[in-house]
């Protein structure tokens, strides 16, 4: 994914974002929970965004997350709250599709 302007001006930021199946039966034997599998994908590398496909988020990607929001709400002359919800309601349907994308091409 890449982005215009993130942590400075007219420079563009590429984020290699991950997604994890916090539910999959290997952590779940583990007694794992979400916000460790997240932590461990992480940590597995450094520069990785990490959302799981349910939607839950790992650290690092909330506070891009927060950050993006803030940045368009004063842009976009938004409440900040309003902004937030709207980035991860995007989000949250990006990863809707590429769920979709994977089930479809595995069929």
């Amino acid at each position: 994914m890449a982005a215009r302007g993130v942590w400075q001006r007219q420079c563009t930021a590429m984020f290699d974002v991950r997604v994890v199946d916090s539910d999959s039966p290997s952590y779940i034997s583990a007694n794992r929970t979400p916000q460790a599998v997240l932590a461990t994908a992480e940590n597995d590398k450094k520069t990785k965004y990490v959302a799981a496909f349910d939607g839950v988020m790992g650290s690092e990607m909330r506070s891009f997350i927060d950050r993006l929001a803030d940045h368009l709400s004063v842009r976009w002359d938004l409440h900040y709250s309003v902004t937030v919800n709207w980035v991860r309601t995007k989000l949250s349907f990006a990863l809707l599709r590429a769920t979709n994308l994977c089930i479809r091409a595995g069929i």
